[in-house]
């Protein structure tokens, strides 16, 4: 029995090549808009009309059309998803797991909320876990590569680069990293640009794009982000044409500067614009229709639905009945849509959002709920127990039996922070316990903990030596040129 991205047919064949038209002519009359000469002259180059006057690189339908030609219709049929949870969000604020309250991250608070995720088996991933407030705000994206390195032995990612300027000091913190332990420069070295708006690259992240592709990085532009009624069409369907826009012109520029042909990541970003506050909120029930319409787009194109904003909340307060409800039924939809990346775990208080380390310990235990949903499970002459269920007959009881003994740990949820398998009395009876305070107990016993050491003394020594240098020099340093590293080849 399947159930991860079994979820199709809500747009019909006629909505679909609407939305396409509509998304052609978005890519061929509004076009994409970039702040640089530079990348304009590639865009010409590579055969997309550019009008340089506008800053304006215009895709014609016959690049988008290629990419439903070239799809190789992935719908994984037998594949057993592998679900992937990350946490992170780039929260300013952290809630104390031992008082709940709510301070100011620091560089320590971000250490130790990593470190509880480093330990939970259902968190595959982190990035962003904490902004810390104690480290000069100009010097903040060295800190946190710096963190990114200390925290955590699964995947940390970390690569902003605010401004041309940083590039030499990031280029030279992630060359001396990789002197110490041994890694490659360009799996290190990752760069991430986020446009300001949809079908927007302005200048000072283009000049990061010029000038990390100068050297060999990679690098490449992501989505700019679009809410529902505020940088997109309030209605549903033309904000789905501006994310399709945004995904394409993306995926359409990043191929122009690599030279190879590339394919769109087809993920949702789309929030919802409060119409009473102006803020951008990600989890309404709009956002979670759009993810479902998305995986159909996707399909069309010969692709999946990469990623859709499950996961996340409004609620303020810690493991609330909204964020339950808003966590779980936006993973859920995910699923059945064939989303395997979910984001902000350990979050709440979105769209500003604060993280707790009880919430984070919560949350692993909903993504060992989600995983499970996602498995399915199999029909077989084996699982469907008919000579069992002869064997035991009228009144049986399979609890003892070894086909019970041999299938129980892979077909059955075993709670390990919920509570389950209690009545009511005897819960009482053992101490009345709930999830909050399982939680946080464990959430503090890993707060608290020694901090794994995944970098020696030397290394880091080395590493803050640098961070200090950038700290003084970016303050009145004029550009420094970085160095070629030939990570790979460039078209500018």
């Amino acid at each position: 029995m399947r159930v991860f991205g079994v979820a199709r047919g809500f747009l019909t064949r006629d909505e679909i090549y609407n939305i396409h038209e509509c998304l052609c002519r978005v890519l061929s009359e509004v076009g994409m808009r970039i702040e640089n000469a530079r990348l304009l002259k590639a865009m010409k180059k590579y055969g997309y009309e550019v009008d340089f006057s506008k800053e304006t690189v215009y895709f014609p339908k016959s690049y988008v059309e290629e990419m439903i030609t070239e799809g190789n219709g992935t719908d994984e049929e037998s594949e057993e998803p592998s679900l992937r949870f990350n946490a992170g969000g780039y929260p300013h604020l952290y809630m104390d797991p031992r008082t709940d309250e709510v301070k100011p991250h620091t560089f320590d608070s971000s250490l130790r909320m990593a470190k509880v995720a480093d330990n939970l088996e259902n968190i595959t991933s982190l990035n962003c876990i904490g902004l810390p407030s104690d480290v000069p705000l100009h010097a903040q994206t060295f800190y946190m590569k710096l963190l990114s390195w200390m925290s955590s032995r699964k995947p940390y990612y970390w690569g902003e680069v605010p401004n041309v300027k940083y590039l030499p000091y990031y280029v030279e913190l992630c060359e001396r990293y990789c002197d110490h332990t041994g890694e490659e420069l360009k799996t290190v070295a990752n760069i991430v640009i986020h446009k300001p708006y949809p079908l927007f690259l302005d200048r000072v992240n283009a000049e990061v794009i010029v000038a990390a592709r100068e050297i060999g990085l990679p690098v490449g532009s992501g989505s700019g982000i679009p809410s529902i009624g505020g940088t997109a069409p309030v209605t549903l369907a033309g904000a789905l044409v501006m994310q399709l826009a945004d995904t394409f012109s993306d995926a359409l520029m990043n191929q122009a500067l690599s030279g190879r042909r590339l394919r769109p990541s087809f993920g949702v970003s789309l929030g919802v614009m409060d119409m009473r506050t102006g803020l951008n909120c990600a989890c309404h029930p709009e956002s979670l229709l759009l993810g479902l319409a998305m995986a159909d787009m996707a399909r069309f194109y010969g692709g999946r639905l990469t990623g859709m904003l499950s996961g996340k909340t409004q609620a303020k307060t810690l493991a609330s009945v909204q964020s339950g409800f808003e966590r779980g039924v936006s993973m859920m939809i995910g699923v059945v849509a064939g989303v395997k990346s979910y984001g902000s775990v350990g979050l709440i208080s979105e769209p500003d959002g604060l993280n707790s380390a009880v919430q984070l310990v919560i949350d692993d235990e909903i993504a060992a709920i989600v995983k499970r949903f996602a498995r399915g499970f199999t029909v077989d002459e084996d699982t469907l127990a008919i000579d069992v269920i002869e064997e035991l007959g009228h009144k049986a009881f399979f609890l003892g039996h070894k086909h019970t003994v041999r299938h129980f740990r892979r077909e059955l949820w075993i709670p390990k922070i919920f509570i389950g398998g209690l009545s009511y009395q005897t819960w009482r009876q053992m101490g009345g316990e709930t999830e909050i305070d399982k939680a946080r107990e464990k959430a503090i016993e890993l707060w608290e903990a020694p901090p794994p050491k995944l970098l020696d003394d030397d290394c880091v020594r080395d590493l803050m030596e640098l961070i200090k240098k950038a700290e003084k020099e970016l303050l009145h340093t004029p550009r420094r040129r970085p160095q070629n590293h030939n990570c790979q080849s460039s078209t500018l």
